[in-house]
C-alpha cells in the first residue's frame, strides 16, 4: 500500500486535500485529564452532494464505514477480525455502489465512463491489497484510513461531480 498512485487521477495520499475535508484532531481537557476526541472523521457536507439522491446516500454509507474503521483503529480494544470485516464490507459495498453509478453513466451516455470505471477498478484492487497487507501486518491502519479518506473525497468531489453535471444536463434535456 502506498506504493502506487492511481494511473487515472494520482489520488493516493495527498494529505493537504484530506486535511481540508476532515475534522482536525483536538485535545480536550476534562476533569484535568487530556483526552483525544475522535476526529479525522469525514463529515458529510452538502458540497459533496452529486445531486442524485441514491448516490449521495451510498456515498454517506461508504463514508460511515470509513469513519467506523477510524474509530475502531483508535479504540483501545482493536479486534483484528472486526477490522478485516470492516475493510471487506467497504469493498463489497463499494462494488455495489460502483455498479449503480456505472449503470447511470451508461444510461446517460456519459463520455467519461471508461476512465471512471478504471478508477473504480483501481479502488477495488487497492482495497483487496489493503486486506491482504493488513492480514500480513504489512500496512498500518493509519495508511489504510488515509488512503480511504483521500480517495473518497477526491473521487466524489472531482470525478463524481463531473458525472453528476453530465447527468443533470441529460435529464434536463429529456424533461
Amino acid at each position: 500500500m502506498g506504493k502506487v498512485l492511481c494511473p487515472q487521477c494520482g489520488c493516493c495520499f495527498k494529505a493537504e486535500f484530506v486535511a481540508e475535508n476532515v475534522k482536525e484532531t483536538a485535545v480536550v481537557q476534562t476533569d484535568g485529564v487530556n483526552k483525544k476526541e475522535n476526529k479525522h472523521l469525514i463529515e458529510w457536507k452538502e458540497s459533496f452532494s452529486v445531486g442524485i439522491n441514491e448516490l449521495d446516500e451510498q456515498h454517506k454509507k461508504l463514508m460511515g464505514i470509513v469513519n467506523e474503521l477510524y474509530l475502531t483503529m483508535n479504540s483501545s480494544q482493536r479486534d483484528p477480525s472486526f477490522i478485516k470485516n470492516l475493510i471487506s464490507s467497504l469493498s463489497c459495498y463499494a462494488k455495489e455502489h460502483f455498479v449503480l453509478e456505472e449503470k447511470l453513466m451508461n444510461e446517460s451516455g456519459f463520455p467519461g465512463l471508461e476512465k471512471h470505471s478504471l478508477e473504480h477498478r483501481y479502488f477495488i484492487k487497492m482495497i483487496q491489497e489493503l486486506v491482504e497487507d493488513y492480514k500480513k501486518s504489512v500496512v498500518s491502519l493509519r495508511n489504510v484510513h488515509g488512503f480511504l479518506n483521500n480517495w473518497f473525497l477526491k473521487h466524489i468531489i472531482e470525478k463524481d461531480k463531473e458525472f453528476a453535471y453530465h447527468y443533470a444536463k441529460v435529464n434536463k434535456n429529456a424533461a
